[in-house]
């Protein structure tokens, strides 16, 4: 089992053009059963990131992001899965 660090991104109740970020450690066996975790913790989330392996725990973060940034979060998001994807040939 290994330590990882994922984002879950839910849309902001206060302000709809925001999106709350809450930041989650995970212990699985890979990235995609991580990913699995933190949204089962987090089923409003409408965005996930890709989890990335820690060698320890850290300091989970709760943070607001704008309707751009998250766009652009998104799109890293989908771009780095792919890529990762492909190595892996998933």
């Amino acid at each position: 089992m290994k330590l990882f660090k994922g984002h879950a991104l839910i849309t902001n109740a206060v302000d709809a053009h925001s999106y709350l970020i809450r930041t989650y450690v995970a212990i699985a066996s890979t990235w995609q059963e991580a990913r699995a975790h933190i949204h089962n913790q987090e089923p409003r989330a409408e965005l996930v990131t890709i989890p990335v392996e820690v060698s320890h725990p850290m300091m989970v973060d709760a943070r607001v992001i704008s309707e751009r940034e998250f766009d652009d979060l998104r799109a890293a998001c989908e771009w780095n899965e792919t890529q990762l994807r492909k190595s892996t040939g998933d």
